[in-house]
């Protein structure tokens, strides 16, 4: 009865051990799967980031190409604007020179036909008339009706005189208008010089800030560059980690399934010795008990032959007594 009641208890422990060992086994290979998913999430993130990185780059690149085409062409702007200026300018130049020539010219026509003309001729006309004024003062009785004539034609040279020293002063007044006219297109050159100029300078400034920005352009690049080879190679380095990674995970799968495998194939021989030793363990119960039956009968056989051996005793007593 003792032999059977601890039956249970070893039942018990047995399958209590087997099922800690199959939990700690799961444990680890549970822990072992997150670690090692956890390290490829990370992997990929960070690959994806690199990415992100590298096209950031890639994008502020083509910025930095798309304002230096700007500035070029900006540049090409101010050179044709500057050539269209130079072009106004020699313009006006040829412009102004036939102006003041023409001037030149009709100043010097107006004084050589007309004044010098009209005063020379005017002049003679006078010396004419002085010279008969003269010849005809021994004929004043005799010719004063002439004189009078001739007096009135000194009167009408005199205003013709007069005309003609109009008609000067308005061509000094056109000489003056044209002198002015020249000052003024002189001096609308000259601003359109300084114009030039100022715009060469500007020209020479922004040909000097570009440089320098087109420098500090080609140096931004070239640091990008650098830095995307670096990423570049930081990607690579993470693709291959992340191939080793996988190599990894496909041969621990492999040895997982191996392991599983395995483990199936124990738990099959454990479930069939398992089912020996409780078909033992039924056969020994049941010797147990037919043996523990005959143990019940022996005692009581026992128990009866001992009550007979008193009951004997008794009677030997008896008779001993009796004799």
């Amino acid at each position: 009865m003792e032999e059977s009641k601890m039956v249970p208890d070893v039942k018990v422990k047995g399958f209590s051990l087997s099922g800690e060992l199959d939990y700690l086994g799961m444990i680890q290979n549970r822990s072992f799967d997150d670690g090692l998913l956890w390290e490829m999430d990370k992997t990929s993130y960070d690959e994806k980031v690199m990415n992100l990185h590298v096209t950031h780059l890639e994008e502020e690149i083509i910025k930095l190409k798309d304002q230096v085409e700007n500035s070029e062409n900006q540049v090409d702007d101010l050179w044709g604007e500057l050539k269209w200026k130079e072009e106004e300018l020699h313009n006006l130049k040829e412009f102004s020179e036939i102006e003041i020539y023409k001037l030149k010219a009709q100043i010097e026509e107006s004084e050589a036909k007309k004044h010098d003309h009209e005063i020379s001729k005017l002049v003679k006309q006078l010396e004419i008339a002085n010279e008969k004024l003269k010849k005809s003062e021994d004929e004043n009785t005799i010719l004063r009706k002439e004189l009078e004539n001739k007096s009135c034609e000194n009167h009408e040279l005199h205003g013709q005189l007069i005309e003609a020293k109009e008609n000067m002063a308005e061509s000094d007044l056109e000489l003056v208008s044209g002198r002015k006219h020249i000052q003024i297109l002189e001096n609308l050159v000259i601003i359109y010089e300084q114009e030039v100029q100022k715009l060469e300078s500007e020209m020479l400034d922004s040909q000097d800030n570009f440089s320098l920005e087109k420098d500090e352009l080609h140096f931004a690049i070239a640091s990008l560059l650098k830095t995307k080879i670096e990423l570049t190679s930081t990607l690579a380095n993470c693709v291959f980690r992340n191939k080793e990674l996988e190599n990894k995970l496909r041969q621990y799968e492999a040895e997982k399934l191996k392991q599983e495998e395995l483990h199936a194939t124990q738990q099959v021989v454990l479930q069939d010795e398992n089912n020996y030793l409780w078909e033992e363990l039924g056969k020994r119960t049941e010797d147990i008990e037919a043996v523990t039956k005959e143990l019940y009968m022996v005692m009581i056989e026992r128990d009866e032959a001992n009550v007979k051996i008193d009951r004997l005793e008794a009677e030997i007593c008896t008779l001993i007594c009796e004799i």
